[in-house]
């Protein structure tokens, strides 16, 4: 990519693989850029083949600038300078407000786009969505005082009223971001 790496710093945190801060030099233009450099494990790399699939229509939000689909699967995107999960909860209530707003007119526009991919994958709820659900609520009832014990009886609830095993979709098929567990929860 005619990149010349000038320092490259891991970035922990619950990872379904390898992340990187990079700062590169531009060879053509001679500047300085601020990259993310994502490498996924084995396995967890459908956000790869998700992004090829919807690249066209995500070009005016996404900031990815590179993915390789070989091994290792590996995306580069730029560095939007720090994530709004860290900043979020010093910002004032009204700059909390206009942060959410512009979050969701975003997420609300991903998500009424003509999504009439054949190559896109279709996600059901099944059984293992329970578990996976009580789980990632026991987790967030055990960090946040906010969170109650009893929403485990209403996922409960859901399933059993739902049929979750045999449920059907009624509605259009939407882009969703396919991994929520609790550290890409907003």
């Amino acid at each position: 990519m005619n990149l010349e790496t000038l320092s490259m710093e891991v970035i922990d945190g619950a990872h379904a693989g390898n992340i990187y801060k990079v700062e590169a030099l531009s060879e053509n233009e001679n500047t300085r850029e601020h990259y993310i450099y994502k490498e996924f494990a084995e396995g967890r790399d459908q956000e790869v083949e998700i992004h090829k699939n919807i690249e066209e229509i995500m070009t005016s939000f996404s900031r990815v600038v590179n993915v390789w689909d070989t091994s290792p699967k590996a995306m580069l995107m730029c560095d939007l300078g720090y994530p709004v999960k860290a900043v979020f909860e010093a910002l004032s209530v009204a700059e909390k407000k206009i942060l959410i707003s512009d979050i969701l007119n975003v997420l609300a526009t991903i998500h009424g786009m003509d999504t009439t991919q054949d190559e896109l994958p279709v996600h059901q709820l099944n059984a293992e969505w329970k578990d996976w659900c009580l789980d990632q609520l026991g987790k967030l009832c055990s960090r946040k005082s906010w969170a109650s014990p009893r929403w485990e009886r209403t996922i409960q609830e859901a399933f059993e009223r739902l049929d979750i095993p045999h449920y059907q979709s009624k509605c259009p098929s939407v882009i969703t971001h396919g991994d929520p567990h609790l550290e890409n929860v907003f």
